[in-house]
């Protein structure tokens, strides 16, 4: 059994086939294309009502599908910190933060 991101479940409709749930329409066309081009037969559908895109494929085809997740998850990943001058800052005072500590080993250690 393969571990990775829980974005699928059984399709509610068609017990013979599985469901990929994305948040974004861009991701559940990519899964889409890629799944296609990977030879499976797969199925986009948007839920007005919650918002998320399916992509239903069989249940046959799971394994190549889910290669295929993990390659549209990993395309379209997201950093730890979105906010991008919050990053920038964080990351400012981690290495600012080194830079005194190494600098206070390096003098230590000539001194004693």
């Amino acid at each position: 059994m393969k571990f990775g991101y829980l974005n699928y479940g059984t399709d509610p409709k068609n017990k013979h086939r599985k469901m990929f749930v994305y948040l974004q329409q861009n991701e559940a066309e990519q899964m889409l294309h890629r799944s296609q081009e990977a030879g499976i037969d797969a199925h986009i559908e948007h839920r007005e009502k919650t918002g998320v895109w399916l992509v239903s494929i069989p249940k046959t085809d799971f394994d190549k599908a889910f290669d295929c997740n993990a390659q549209v998850k990993a395309a379209s990943k997201s950093y730890l910190i979105a906010d991008r001058p919050l990053r920038l800052f964080l990351m400012g005072i981690f290495f600012s933060a080194l830079a005194v500590a190494l600098t206070g080993a390096i003098v230590t250690a000539l001194r004693g």
